[in-house]
């Protein structure tokens, strides 16, 4: 008796399986179970594509629909207002109560509250608000005055000669002539930067 070959025995189990399905399937009590769940599903798998179909076809239609569109927006408007064009009540921004801007920035909240309790190891005044006296110091003793001006030259009110002329800290006539007095300006009050060095009370002419 000859050998079976391997693919003579892959086909032979194959058959067998088949066979038995088939005598499975041919009982009575399994195709009365089957058959249904296959109608139930084949049906319901119609009906979902039917309905994507239909939603798709829908949403096309209507976006090219003048009718569908102003439907669209009078539902929208229905929402806001009432049948004779009013707003209805609590839609109407105008009877909402209002925030002013001195009301809020009088009311401050959060951490932006300020209090008269300075944070940790913070000491000295809490308030921020800094004056002219604070940058320039006392004129008297600076000789400048609020306005960034030296006090002791030019006529005060009319000419200034500006803190911030000097180019390299230091003021120099230089400086003065390229700021507006190129004759020189004339000394009021003490010639705190040397710049009359002739005495005349003008400071940096044609003798300085």
């Amino acid at each position: 008796m000859t050998k079976m070959t391997k693919s003579t025995k892959t086909k032979s189990k194959s058959k067998k399986k088949s066979n038995e399905f088939n005598r499975l399937f041919a009982s009575k009590k399994v195709r009365q179970l089957v058959l249904p769940l296959i109608g139930i599903v084949l049906v319901l798998g119609a009906f979902l594509l039917v309905k994507v179909m239909l939603s798709s076809d829908n949403t096309g239609s209507n976006a090219n629909d003048p009718k569908a569109q102003q439907a669209y927006k009078e539902e929208l408007k229905s929402k806001v207002d009432t049948s004779n064009g009013q707003p209805q009540s609590g839609r109407d921004p105008s009877s909402q109560q209002q925030t002013g801007l001195s009301d809020a920035a009088s009311k401050p909240s959060g951490t932006g509250t300020r209090t008269d309790t300075p944070a940790f190891g913070v000491t000295g005044s809490n308030d921020t608000h800094n004056t002219s006296s604070d940058v320039y110091g006392d004129p008297s003793k600076t000789g400048v005055n609020s306005a960034g001006c030296y006090i002791d030259y030019g006529v005060q009110g009319q000419e200034c000669l500006p803190t911030h002329a000097a180019t390299n800290g230091t003021m120099t006539c230089a400086d003065v002539r390229n700021h507006g007095f190129p004759d020189g300006i004339k000394v009021t009050g003490t010639d705190r930067l040397k710049l009359d060095t002739n005495g005349d009370k003008i400071a940096c002419n044609a003798g300085d």
